[in-house]
């Protein structure tokens, strides 16, 4: 059975499924089977576009089990739809996914303290999952206060954070220039990588600067690099 990881952020809308698919190219690079899994996703594409970028050929059931149209937490947007999430389902599909691919990059809705059913919140998952995680930051101004918060909870609650990645840098201000030194400092764990603002990102080119950006933060293989404990 393949390992996993969790891609959770300090808050939705950060690029945790770009970051997800660079990661996802940057293994597959260093020859690793890679599988995708979008638990909850609440509007949008992100699944599909994990699917087409990564050339995933799993049943979209498995890898996104539950889907509404409404961009809203899924505790709530699926209770809006009379949807009743049961997270065996969730489960089964995830111990599904782990078996067929050497790493499963599991993109969860939102942050930490998002909730997915009553009195079931995404670190809840996390640690139903026993993966570790991987946290996506914005560059900008209050970065540092949500990334410190998101890690000392992921790591009060138990949960394996292999570190925090900076996404759509531009360093066009004060804020953005001093962030990543200062959280290099003061992070518990580590500050994997910077990752810059790319316009149209979505696309092939704008994919492959991220993967580069991302590479170049590795010396050692990629692979190792996340598989290891």
């Amino acid at each position: 059975m393949g390992q996993a990881i969790f891609i959770t952020a300090t808050d939705t809308g950060v690029g945790k499924t770009i970051v997800t698919a660079a990661l996802g190219l940057a293994l597959k690079r260093q020859g690793l089977d890679v599988g995708v899994m979008k638990p909850f996703q609440c509007s949008g594409n992100d699944a599909q576009f994990l699917v087409k970028t990564l050339g995933i050929k799993d049943d979209m059931g498995l890898v996104n089990p539950y889907y509404t149209d409404e961009p809203l937490a899924p505790g709530i947007a699926f209770k809006r739809k009379k949807v009743k999430v049961n997270l065996k389902k969730v489960f089964s599909a995830f111990n599904e996914l782990k078996k067929r691919h050497d790493i499963l990059l599991d993109e969860g809705a939102g942050g930490l303290l998002v909730p997915i059913k009553n009195n079931y919140l995404v670190v809840d998952l996390i640690k139903d999952l026993d993966i570790p995680a991987i946290i996506v930051a914005r560059a900008g101004l209050g970065t540092i206060n949500h990334a410190l918060l998101t890690e000392r909870y992921a790591l009060n609650s138990s949960i394996n954070v292999k570190g925090v990645i900076i996404n759509g840098y531009k360093g066009s201000s004060l804020a953005e220039k001093t962030n990543p030194e200062v959280l290099k400092k003061i992070l518990t764990t580590q500050l994997i990588s910077i990752l810059p603002f790319v316009k149209n990102v979505k696309t092939k080119k704008g994919l492959t600067i991220i993967c580069k950006s991302l590479g170049e933060e590795f010396p050692a293989s990629i692979g190792d690099a996340f598989l290891r404990n």
